[in-house]
């Protein structure tokens, strides 16, 4: 993210009332909590290729499940 985007962001956050301020936290708070998740998970997985227990992760393609 550059600086300016940045400084914009924080700008804004000038006009945010208390509840805006409250959403905008819960939802930072999740994208942080799933960041954090990706992350351990991409160390688990290299972790597993560097000690020569797989050789390649498989990613599931997750595609929506259509009805029959």
């Amino acid at each position: 993210m550059t600086l300016v985007t940045l400084n914009q962001i924080i700008k804004q956050l000038e006009t945010l009332e208390i509840k805006e301020f409250q959403q905008l936290n819960q939802t930072i708070q999740k994208y942080l909590a799933e960041k954090e998740e990706t992350v351990k998970q991409a160390a688990f997985h290299q972790a597993l290729i560097d000690s020569g227990l797989v050789k390649h992760i498989k990613h599931p393609a997750y595609e929506p499940i259509t009805e029959r």
